[in-house]
């Protein structure tokens, strides 16, 4: 998976470009880098500015949940730290590491084990381009 040179993009809200991008946005770049559209509204919702919860699973024939062992390339969604589940996304990396973006730091790759606990669900691409 290709990402190193979107290490350092800054975080802008609802951006989807390397000039600026979210959470969201960083899953929709990285899966179009894989051949794999998904900015398209009929297969996903999520409506970053707004703040609703990101939902990945109301579209079957693109994605699953995953309950196992996680590969690189699944997305994480998380709770926000207030309890509200499914507020900010990342892409599991080899090693034990996500790629994220972060309101203070923009796209960044961190610990898996730091985030463990607030892990709300966990997808996997099912569709083939």
């Amino acid at each position: 998976m290709e990402y190193k040179d979107l290490i350092g993009v800054p975080f802008k809200e609802g951006g989807r470009t390397t000039t600026g991008m979210d959470c969201y946005g960083l899953v929709v770049e990285i899966y179009r880098r894989m051949g794999r559209l998904i900015d398209d509204p009929q297969e996903y919702r999520y409506s970053g500015p707004k703040g609703e919860p990101i939902d990945l699973g109301a579209y079957t024939r693109l994605w699953r949940e995953v309950r196992g062992a996680w590969q690189e390339g699944d997305v994480l969604l998380f709770e926000d730290g207030l309890f509200r589940p499914c507020m900010h996304c990342a892409v599991v990396l080899d090693g034990g590491r996500i790629l994220h973006a972060t309101d203070t730091c923009g796209v960044v790759t961190s610990p898996l084990r730091h985030y463990l606990n607030k892990v709300t669900k966990v997808y996997r691409w099912i569709r083939e381009s």
